[in-house]
């Protein structure tokens, strides 16, 4: 963009006519996202630590959106979690009883978690 660090971006916008788009949104149409999510039957998602910013502008909300409007279940795997949810959600924390346990043996918790995905 054109905030603290859009030096480029605001450079673009005023000598090349350039256009912003969010991040997510090139992201999102460079992987044909839309394409796959309509032929899937479930959508799974995640980050660091779900909360109510993860709604708002992130992955984790764009994905949700998504995935709810095209009626696909999705499921957010999280290392740990602030905030709820409509979609299922899963986090690391509570699988291995603490977020410093999850972060021990992400790998192991990770797995867990996919699947914890499956049940």
């Amino acid at each position: 963009g054109a905030g603290a660090a859009g030096g480029l971006g605001w450079g673009l916008l005023s000598f090349f006519n350039a256009r912003l788009r969010p991040g997510i949104e090139i992201v999102l149409d460079a992987t044909g996202f839309q394409d796959r999510l309509n032929r899937a039957d479930l959508c799974i998602t995640g980050e660091g630590k779900f909360d109510a910013s993860s709604l708002e502008g992130k992955v984790v909300g764009a994905v949700l959106n998504l995935a709810e409007k095209a009626n696909v279940p999705c499921i957010i795997i999280a290392g740990n979690a602030q905030a709820q949810s409509s979609a299922r959600l899963i986090t690391l924390a509570e699988l291995a009883g603490s977020s410093q346990a999850a972060m021990q043996d992400a790998e192991h918790w990770l797995k867990v978690a996919a699947g914890a995905c499956l049940a």
